[in-house]
């Protein structure tokens, strides 16, 4: 997900009223009790669902109507219980649940009754202990759309109503009954009941064409792959669809995709610009990835009423309708950027995070950092005239600031509660987790990490991973076994290195490492980072590396040296006065992108008090000899501050 500010038993389906649908098939009803009103029961402590409670395939029916905020369903969920119990917990926000039973080991448990814990737990009590058995759960139940833009909501647009979703995180559980946690993949097969003037989308294609009786029509989706909770969606509503098999992608084994835009009624013509550009994205991502869009379709809803800029839902992914819809007669390289960006990062999401998903969300980062790093990677392959590298420097020394203090916190924070959960969805996770990453893919070398990436990704598909998972493949393709280790010390402890450069003789630099942390600020506590840090002579343009720990040491060329060119580490450098005018002297000569490098640095030297301002008026002149306009306006901004 992308926040800008900066988701076999036929089964009878509850309609909003009590009288169940028909199911579109007719296989036996199942045996089903009417529940009586839930008992309380205190939730499970530590608001964690049972691991030996594993759902393998959920059958979802909802019978709705955009109109109404009401909705009848029905959820049938196989499960296998690895363990005793005399309990099932699952989620469910205030729904009431009318009728259920429970199968284990192809026998009805009789008895059988709900119960509820706060805030949104349902609970299944046993009449006695059950288990190691397999069976499934069937839930009939009733519920309204009353969260604005979260769960499964309502909005009116141009005077139409539809409904739309939005999980991640905690969502799914005010739609259904369900296992609302990301360890928990399943596979869904999902139909939808609406009005015949709706149509229905779902992350699968439509098994077959939808039946319309009696002034309703039933939506039935094909079955998806195994997917956690928080990534099913759906979209109902008098929708458009742009389409153009010009726009899908062919692969040269012959194989197609079909790339279609869902628009809110009568916006079809504005998504020509996006549906044209996809393919060229999902191209590039597919060839890093070494595999196919790994999905049987991709719609994109351009969606009016949307939270967050976008959601990677695989096979129905969810934007801003700006995002998607664009009058090519007056947009701007701006808004251009902002669908390109967002679109690679909600496609990287379709293998790191939908084929291989987190185990919890203290590792949200490997969903969110690794797809702000790899859009950035993409979107310069893409359009390189819009030197992506140096617009994403701003971002990395923002998130620096709110890196150094008392309140940061680290990228794999401990989820204690709902709310850190909600909290990690921040800069640190997105921005210094995506500088992070491109840290050390400089560090071990671009077709290691990408091998690293790919082995796995294969080793976990349509399974969940953690971080040891990922570093230890980046481990295993570099070679490089302190990568755990070096890795571990950004991703376990908040903060940024202050690299104190010292230049003993002219062939030698010295080097020290601290904490940068703003003036007044008070320093963070930890130990040193393992860090990827390079130097670069520039009168031979050699660059040479090392991994620093406490102090050590760097072979240079004789000359001026730049620390840590292009930014490329997560850290702040500091050299000595005159080694610092004698680079600037040659400073108009540098690369854009290491212009606006020093020129961040030095900032930063600033508001550490490492820098003090007649220094500064000294160097300005250097800083403004510069041929690139952004240079100059960054370096006239850095002297405003003054």
């Amino acid at each position: 997900m992308i926040r800008l500010c900066f988701t076999p038993l036929v089964l009878l389906v509850a309609c909003a009223s009590p009288k169940p649908l028909a199911p579109a098939s007719k296989p036996p009803a199942p045996s089903i009790e009417r529940s009586k009103a839930p008992e309380a029961l205190d939730s499970p402590s530590d608001d964690r669902l049972n691991p030996h409670i594993q759902p393998s395939a959920y059958e979802v029916r909802l019978d709705l109507d955009p109109r109404r905020a009401d909705y009848g369903g029905q959820v049938r969920i196989d499960l296998e219980l690895k363990a005793t119990t005399t309990v099932i917990w699952l989620h469910s926000e205030a729904h009431e649940i009318y009728a259920h039973s429970l199968t284990l080991d192809g026998k009805r448990i009789p008895s059988t009754r709900v119960a509820r814990g706060k805030p949104d737990w349902l609970a299944v009590r046993l009449p006695k202990a059950h288990g190691p058995a397999k069976g499934h759960l069937l839930l009939q139940f009733r519920g309204e759309m009353t969260t604005p833009l979260f769960g499964m909501y309502r909005t009116k647009h141009a005077g139409d109503w539809y409904i739309y979703t939005q999980f991640e995180a905690l969502g799914a559980r005010k739609a259904f009954p369900c296992f609302d946690e990301p360890s928990f993949k399943a596979t869904f097969r999902v139909q939808i009941r609406t009005p015949e003037s709706d149509r229905a989308f779902a992350n699968a294609p439509l098994a077959n064409k939808p039946e319309i009786k009696g002034g309703r029509k039933n939506h039935v989706f094909k079955t998806t792959p195994p997917l956690p909770t928080y990534l099913l969606a759906l979209a109902v509503g008098p929708i458009d669809i742009a389409h153009d098999p010009k726009h899908d992608l062919t692969r040269a084994d012959g194989s197609q995709l079909r790339i279609r835009i869902l628009t809110p009624k009568g916006k079809a013509d504005l998504a020509e610009l996006a549906l044209r550009e996809t393919k060229k994205i999902l191209v590039l991502e597919e060839d890093y990835f070494g595999t196919p869009y790994p999905f049987a379709k991709l719609d994109l809803v351009a969606v009016p009423d949307f939270a967050a800029g976008a959601m990677e839902n695989p096979g129905l992914i969810t934007y801003r309708d700006r995002l998607l819809l664009m009058d090519e007669k007056t947009v701007t390289q701006r808004e251009l950027m902002s669908y390109a960006n967002t679109h690679a990062h909600e496609l990287a999401h379709i293998w790191f995070g939908d084929l291989v998903t987190m185990v919890w969300w203290d590792d949200l980062w490997l969903n969110e950092a690794f797809a702000t790093w790899f859009a950035a990677k993409i979107v310069n392959q893409y359009r390189p005239d819009w030197q992506i590298p140096i617009e994403r420097l701003g971002g990395k020394t923002w998130v620096m600031d709110v890196d150094s203090t008392r309140a940061s916190r680290r990228i794999r924070e401990p989820i204690k509660n709902r709310g850190d959960i909600l909290n990690a969805f921040d800069g640190i996770t997105y921005t210094k987790g995506a500088a992070v990453l491109h840290m050390f893919e400089r560090f071990i070398g671009e077709e290691a990490f990408r091998n690293g990436v790919r082995a796995y990704l294969k080793a976990h598909e349509w399974g969940n991973a953690t971080f040891a998972d990922l570093v230890g493949a980046l481990a295993t393709s570099s070679g490089k076994k302190s990568l755990p280790q070096a890795f571990g010390s950004f991703i376990d402890q908040a903060g940024v290195p202050l690299i104190d450069v010292a230049r003993p003789d002219p062939t030698t630099l010295k080097l020290k490492q601290t904490r940068w942390s703003p003036l007044g600020k008070t320093q963070l506590d930890g130990g040193p980072w393992l860090l990827p840090f390079c130097a670069h002579s520039v009168s031979t343009k050699s660059t040479r590396c090392t991994e620093l720990s406490k102090t050590g040491e760097l072979p240079v060329d004789k000359g001026a040296v730049l620390p840590n060119p292009a930014m490329q580490s997560y850290a702040v450098w500091k050299l000595a006065k005159t080694d610092l005018e004698t680079l600037l002297k040659g400073f108009a000569k540098l690369s854009e992108i290491d212009q606006v490098a020093i020129l961040q640095n030095l900032r930063k030297l600033y508001r550490s008090g490492d820098l003090d301002p007649v220094t500064i008026s000294r160097i300005m002149p250097d800083l403004l000899r510069s041929e690139h306009d952004r240079v100059i306006a960054t370096a006239l901004s850095f002297h405003g501050e003054l």
